[in-house]
Order: C-alpha cells, then sequence, then structure tokens
C-alpha cells in the first residue's frame, strides 16, 4: 500500500508576543542567579527584548488602525514603512514621543496629543523604559553608571505593567484593536 500523505507543519508566531515573553524570561534568569554579570546580562537582554515587543506592537497598533480608512499621504508613508522595512522612514517615526503622541494617537482617532499641553504619565513610563533600552542598544561609556543604577532594576521590575498600561491607554482612546491577553503574563512560558 503507499502512503500518499505529506508531512508539513504550521508554526503561527506573533512576534510582539514572543519578544515580550522572551523579556519574561530574560528577567526570571536575571533572578535566579546571584552573579553580577549574569544577572546584567539577562537585565539588558530582558529591556530590551520588553522594548522590542511593545514596538512590534505599536506597529500593528497603527496599521490595523488604519486599515480601511481614506489616509493622507503622511499615513501612507507610515503605512509603507510598517509593510517594507526598505521603504524611506517618515520623517518623526524613529522618536519614541513622536510616535505615542502622534503617530499612533493619529491611527486611531485622526488627532494627535500635544505632550506640552497634555503630557500623560502612561506614556512618559514608556518613554523612560526605552530610554533606558536606548543607552543599552546605543551604548556610550557614560552610560555604563546609568544602566547599573537602581531605577533601571525599577525599571526592569515594572516594564510589563508599564507595556500593558501603555497599550490599555490606546485602548481608551478607541483603537480597532484590543491590549491582547498576553500582555497580561507576568511569567514566561513554553511557546
Amino acid at each position: 500500500m503507499e502512503d500518499n500523505s505529506l508531512e508539513c507543519g504550521l508554526t503561527i508566531s506573533n512576534m510582539s508576543h514572543e519578544l515580550f515573553n522572551d523579556a519574561l524570561y530574560y528577567k526570571e534568569q536575571s533572578e535566579s542567579f546571584t552573579d553580577f554579570f549574569i544577572q546584567w546580562r539577562y537585565k539588558r537582554s530582558a529591556i530590551i527584548s520588553f522594548c522590542a515587543s511593545a514596538e512590534a506592537w505599536m506597529s500593528s497598533l497603527i496599521k490595523c488602525n488604519l486599515k480601511d480608512k481614506t489616509i493622507s499621504p503622511r499615513e501612507q508613508e507610515v503605512l509603507d514603512f510598517i509593510n517594507d522595512h526598505n521603504a524611506n522612514m517618515p520623517t518623526g517615526y524613529s522618536n519614541v514621543r513622536k510616535k505615542l503622541y502622534n503617530f499612533i494617537p493619529a491611527a486611531i482617532t485622526g488627532s494627535t496629543i500635544n505632550w506640552n499641553n497634555n503630557s500623560n504619565e502612561i506614556f512618559e513610563r514608556y518613554i523612560d523604559l526605552s530610554n533606558m533600552r536606548n543607552n543599552i542598544v546605543h551604548y556610550a561609556t557614560r552610560n555604563g553608571s546609568v544602566i547599573r543604577n537602581n531605577e533601571f532594576s525599577e525599571l526592569l521590575d515594572q516594564a510589563a505593567q508599564i507595556i500593558e498600561d501603555l497599550f490599555n491607554e490606546y485602548d481608551i482612546l478607541g483603537s480597532k484593536i484590543e491590549t491582547p491577553s498576553w500582555f497580561k503574563e507576568r511569567n514566561s512560558k513554553e511557546i
């Protein structure tokens, strides 16, 4: 008898979820070692992964909220960049503050938020987290004391909640997609 079966597999991935889970894993690993250098290796990786997870979700927020809308040339430029990393990056898009206050709210509501007149504590906490990540990724000798101080560890301890709060804030603004349940996870798991 001939076997006509075809072996195949399907992997569904959500990079934002995987990076968030990685961040939880690295944070847990940092807590399981006493050696300073091993702890800091995992702490650095956790902060980077938390922010990468959030930024991947930010792109999803923008893309999903602009879908099926009549969009401006500027919004089209943002979508083109989200869909193709070889496209030109829109002016200001690499600035986290502008992304949080301008690009994402504009995609959701059609309006930006003026951070000078209407500063948002939740956005500002994520900016603190992102700035700490930047101290690692764009490391300079002067950043050494910054990434080894108590604020770094405190931000890492709060990172998951900071990110969840950020995306809940966009739900309140009326985002078409809700904060996914996995942003509520506080322990890593096999995925």
